[in-house]
């Protein structure tokens, strides 16, 4: 079920790491601290209430995107009409072994490649990104 809103919890990927580990066929299953943690913090997240807005298609999105060493993700924006901007989602998901490899401006492109959406004002740490992306 957790899994299921992971679009409404900041950090998803980061947070449920631990409890991920479990799930591998070929290692014990064993129930640490921080799997208790990470179970305790999902279960506050599933019952406080996010403050999402609906998207309005007509408008500009924003994107931030982050990585880390576990896991990449990214949060969708709007400009809301009381001028405020507020969260419409967010995304994250496990780095696939291949992808542990990558440097740091490489993970962040992946997941600027992955959320493939139209009219986004993006914001990234990395300003080389930019140059990456708009070249021709």
């Amino acid at each position: 079920m957790v899994s299921f809103c992971r679009s409404f919890i900041v950090d998803f990927t980061n947070i449920a790491a631990s409890l991920y580990k479990l799930l591998h066929k070929d290692k014990a299953f064993d129930w640490s601290i921080d799997c208790e943690t990470a179970f305790e913090k999902l279960k506050y997240t599933m019952i406080t209430a996010p403050v999402l807005a609906h998207p309005d298609t007509c408008k500009s999105y924003i994107m931030y995107t982050d990585a880390s060493n576990v896991g990449i993700g990214a949060s969708l924006h709007q400009n809301q009409d009381d001028g405020m901007i507020r969260t419409i989602a967010y995304d994250s998901r496990k780095l696939l072994p291949a992808e542990l490899n990558y440097c740091a401006s490489s993970k962040k492109l992946l997941r600027l490649y992955m959320a493939s959406i139209s009219s986004i004002i993006m914001y990234t740490a990395h300003a080389q990104n930019y140059s990456l992306i708009t070249a021709p």
